[in-house]
């Protein structure tokens, strides 16, 4: 059912013209990220998971429990960082090869996965700049409605579900 579903599917579309993109006449546009107050650091510092990177010169634990006193200069610090819009190379820093199974051969690099560990505060980073620019595209409405990764409210199981009704609704009308 499925395979005659695609055939279907390809059969229609054989031939069609690519399709066409018209430029968005928008008010505002995402030139620069808004500058962040000491509040939205100290949400995203204590809302970040309790792990951390090898390198990271404190424990996030620390950092969280100390995060009101810090909070002023972290801010300052991902305000500038957002304006110039330079990183520092120790927030670039992430994979690590890391052994698959112990006992395999170490010189064969088939037997390593890459493992990402960056410090605390570029992951905080990451969040404030991933949270802007959410709310930009939803605002503007330039997230395909069915894109289902990396949305709040959307996931794998949201887009089987939507397949599945899809093909239901199908088998019913064919």
């Amino acid at each position: 059912m499925l395979l005659n579903y695609v055939a279907g599917i390809r059969t229609a579309t054989d031939g069609a013209p690519p399709p066409t993109f018209t430029d968005l006449q928008m008010q505002s546009s995402l030139h620069v990220f808004e500058p962040l107050c000491c509040d939205d650091v100290i949400k995203l510092v204590c809302s970040a998971p309790a792990k951390q990177s090898s390198l990271d010169p404190t424990p996030t634990w620390l950092l969280k429990d100390c995060v009101d006193l810090l909070a002023p200069y972290i801010t300052h610090l991902f305000n500038v960082l957002l304006s110039s819009g330079c990183v520092p190379d120790l927030f670039k820093v992430a994979i690590t090869p890391l052994l698959k199974k112990l006992g395999t051969d170490v010189k064969a690099v088939a037997n390593y996965r890459p493992v990402s560990n960056v410090p605390v505060l570029s992951k905080t980073l990451e969040r404030a700049v991933s949270q802007q620019m959410e709310s930009y595209l939803g605002t503007y409405g330039l997230l395909p409605q069915h894109k289902s990764d990396y949305r709040k409210g959307h996931s794998t199981e949201t887009a089987l579900v939507k397949v599945c009704f899809d093909l239901t609704g199908m088998m019913d009308f064919g």
